[in-house]
C-alpha cells in the first residue's frame, strides 16, 4: 500500500504535487521488473490511497467559520487556487 498527496497535492503545494507525481510513479513502476533496474526485487502494492487532510471542503469550512466570528480567514487564497 502506498499513500500519498492527491493531483492537487492535498493543497496547492508544489512539493506536495510532486510528491503525489513520484508516488503514481513508484506505485506503477513497482512490480515491472524492467523499469529502475538495480533497485532492488519488483514488489508490488495492492493499493495506493491519497490523502484528504487537506481538503478544498475542510479549508472551506474554516475560512466561512473564521469570516462568521469576525476574524480575518488566511484560507482566501488558498481556496481561490483550488479553482484555478
Amino acid at each position: 500500500m502506498i499513500v500519498s498527496y492527491d493531483e492537487n497535492g492535498g493543497y496547492p503545494h508544489p512539493d506536495h504535487i510532486m510528491a503525489h507525481r513520484v508516488a503514481v510513479e513508484a506505485f506503477e513502476a513497482a512490480g515491472d521488473p524492467d523499469r529502475y533496474l538495480g533497485a532492488g526485487e519488483p514488489w508490488e502494492p495492492s493499493k495506493l490511497y491519497y490523502d484528504r487532510a487537506f481538503s478544498p471542503d475542510r479549508f472551506r469550512a474554516l475560512h466561512f467559520a473564521l469570516e462568521e466570528a469576525g476574524l480575518q480567514s488566511p484560507y482566501a487564497e488558498r481556496l481561490a487556487a483550488w479553482l484555478e
